[in-house]
């Protein structure tokens, strides 16, 4: 939703521009700071499954592999948790500076 609304506000503000209309530098600095947090969990959410791995002490995806069932999907879930944390986090912060942005 946080992504949607971030394409959403900086559709908003391209076409003031196109159309000439002065853009408040308040809200240019509040769009362009929504889009450089959206960046910045990306690139976290990217790190994620290694920073997971090597907490753990595993080297690659294939030492994982070669655990049991059960110590693979507790490695996958912590992946996963952490990729959803990012994740939420950076949504909630977008979402407050785009609604800022839009006031």
């Amino acid at each position: 939703m946080a992504q949607a609304l971030l394409a959403v506000q900086a559709a908003l503000g391209g076409a003031l521009v196109l159309t000439g209309r002065a853009v408040d530098d308040l809200h240019l600095m509040y769009g362009l700071l929504a889009l450089a947090v959206s960046l910045a969990a990306e690139q976290l959410r990217l790190s994620a499954a290694q920073t997971v791995l090597a907490s753990r002490g595993h080297e690659s995806a294939a030492a994982v592999g070669e655990l049991a069932v059960a110590e693979q999907r507790e490695v996958v879930e912590a992946v996963v948790r952490r990729e959803v944390g990012v994740m939420a986090v950076a949504a909630a912060v977008i979402v407050v500076l785009v609604l800022r942005a839009g006031v």
